[in-house]
């Protein structure tokens, strides 16, 4: 009966929120920039993109190639994550990480960051840091 109890205390103690860090001590125009990843546990793939001035990104994952445009949008409310807000512009058309040959051309979209710490944020699919999905997003 100990023993349970302790790998049941030892569980719960291992589980643990992934706090953020106050976003205004992040400087998006000098850290921002350079290349980030995101490992895809789920496909055991890594997915890498390259963010360079003025505002340009290009993708890579499995044999997809992916180029556009970003920007990374600050909250003035300090409750509110920041934006990356991303428009492809080409597609190479081949397999990406997530199994699909679908041609992303001219498609927008747009994940909130979480900022872990200056070189690492969890992707949100809301401003309010309610519904973040646990992929994060690394500086390299």
């Amino acid at each position: 009966m100990i023993r349970k109890i302790t790998l049941v205390l030892a569980g719960l103690l291992s589980i643990s929120p992934v706090y953020a860090m106050e976003k205004n001590t992040i400087n998006l125009d000098k850290e921002f920039w350079g290349k980030w990843s995101i490992l895809n546990q789920k496909a055991s793939c890594i997915e890498s993109y390259e963010f360079k001035k003025p505002g340009t990104f290009t993708y890579e994952g499995n044999q997809k190639k992916l180029h556009g445009e970003f920007a990374v949008i600050r909250s003035q409310d300090n409750l509110k994550l920041d934006i990356l807000s991303l428009v492809v512009k080409n597609d190479n058309g081949l397999l990406g990480c997530g199994g699909d040959k679908m041609n992303y051309s001219n498609q927008k979209s747009a994940f909130s960051l979480k900022w872990i710490t200056k070189k690492s944020a969890e992707i949100c699919l809301d401003p309010d840091a309610k519904q973040c999905i646990g992929i994060f997003l690394n500086k390299q």
